[in-house]
Parts: C-alpha cells; sequence; structure tokens
C-alpha cells in the first residue's frame, strides 16, 4: 500500500531543510563513489529521521537495513538507497514526539501513536520499540488498533506470537455480546436508544515521551 497525501501533511519538513538535506545525500553520494550512503555518513542536524522519512514518502530516496520497515515505502525503489544504521528514539520518528499508553493496564509497554499519519500500536521489548502493526499496510490494523482502544483482555498483548489470530477471534467472540453492540449501535446509529446497555469504557491514554530506541527485531 502506498502512503496517501496525509503523511505529506504530518511529515513535511521545511523546504529549506528538504533542500539542504538532499544536496547534502547528493554530496554524499558523490565523496563516497557511487557507494550507498549510511545514515552515519550524513549530517544530522540537516538530515532529521523525519526529514528522511518525507524523502522516502516522495521516492527520492529508499531506506534500506534493519530498520526499513519503520519508514514509506514506495512501489518502486528510488535510485538512491539510505541505509539506516543507527538506532533512533522512537520520539524522533513518533508525530509529535510521543505515545499515549492506557492509564488502567499495569503493563505499559504497548502504546499507541500517531505515525505518519497514521495510528500505529508499538511493543517496547529488550532490544527497544517495534511495530505491532503493518507500517505501510494501514488497512490492515483495525482489528489491533480497535482491540487496544477497547481496552479489554489486557494479556492478549503478552505474546507476539500469533497475535493477529488470537486479537481476531476475541473480536469475534465480542461481535455478538449485548454490550458491544450497543456500543456499536450508539457510535453509528443516531436512532439507537442511548440509555440501553452499559457504556463500554473507551481508551483511557495519557500521553507520554517514550524512552528508548527502535529495534530491528521484537
Amino acid at each position: 500500500m502506498l502512503q496517501t497525501d496525509l503523511v505529506y501533511k504530518y511529515i513535511s519538513p521545511e523546504p529549506e531543510q528538504l533542500q539542504t538535506c538532499w544536496e547534502n545525500i547528493k554530496d554524499t553520494v558523490k565523496s563516497l563513489g557511487g557507494a550507498r550512503v549510511k545514515y552515519s555518513d550524513l549530517e544530522h542536524t540537516i538530515c532529521t529521521p523525519k526529514t528522511i522519512s518525507y524523502l522516502a514518502y516522495t521516492g527520492s530516496i529508499s531506506v534500506i537495513g534493519n530498520y526499513q520497515h519503520f519508514y514509506p515505502r514506495r512501489e518502486h525503489r528510488a535510485q538512491t538507497p539510505i541505509i539506516i544504521d543507527e538506532k533512533f528514539s522512537l520520539s524522533q520518528l513518533a508525530d509529535n514526539g510521543q505515545i499515549f499508553r492506557r492509564t488502567d493496564w499495569d503493563d505499559t509497554s504497548v502504546a499507541l501513536a500517531w505515525y505518519q499519519g497514521y495510528l500505529h500500536l508499538f511493543k517496547s521489548g529488550p532490544n527497544g520499540w517495534y511495530p505491532l502493526t503493518k507500517i505501510g499496510h494501514e488497512e490492515e490494523n483495525g482489528p489491533f488498533i480497535l482491540m487496544y482502544m477497547l481496552g479489554i483482555n489486557p494479556n492478549v498483548w503478552d505474546s507476539d506470537h500469533h497475535l493477529s489470530l488470537r486479537i481476531n477471534n476475541k473480536l469475534s467472540e465480542l461481535k455478538d455480546a449485548r454490550e458491544f453492540k450497543h456500543y456499536y449501535h450508539r457510535q453509528w446509529d443516531t436512532a439507537y436508544p442511548h440509555k440501553l446497555g452499559k457504556q463500554l469504557n473507551l481508551a483511557k491514554l495519557q500521553a507520554s515521551v517514550p524512552r528508548g530506541t527502535i529495534s530491528s527485531t521484537a
């Protein structure tokens, strides 16, 4: 899936910074004799992580390496690949440098974040933060986001093994539950009697700055 213009709105840098970073990349490619450029070769105050993300979104560059799954992807790989060889902090990539954790859970290893214009879930593991949702395939992430927002069965996030299957099974069980049906109708049917059923307690979230770096693996 190609990222939409919504991404452009959230990760677009200042034009001067974009041009300066692009010039820095071209100069570095030239100085290396055409060899692949590593992020560590670039001027970091000019080519910030979000600037690199935007250039990947526009197709000017392609991000490769262990952390490429954190960046936008195009159908056709650009002629200028950048190897991300450094572990950025998640706050450098998340919109506004923030994540949102549930305040009603003891376990705060899973967090929600606006990331490149979309909602994504990240989990903090021993090696750093890694995405639970699919970056670049946002159409597949609905069940994960819904499960997290509902806040039920926190233990479902304890293991990543068959996580998608377990979430889908749990949501299937809820689909016909009376409480969930009342909530659904209250959200989408203006004529539905709002006094019926128990109000679901959604999204007790608190914003914070994530500590730690991104991880190539769980």
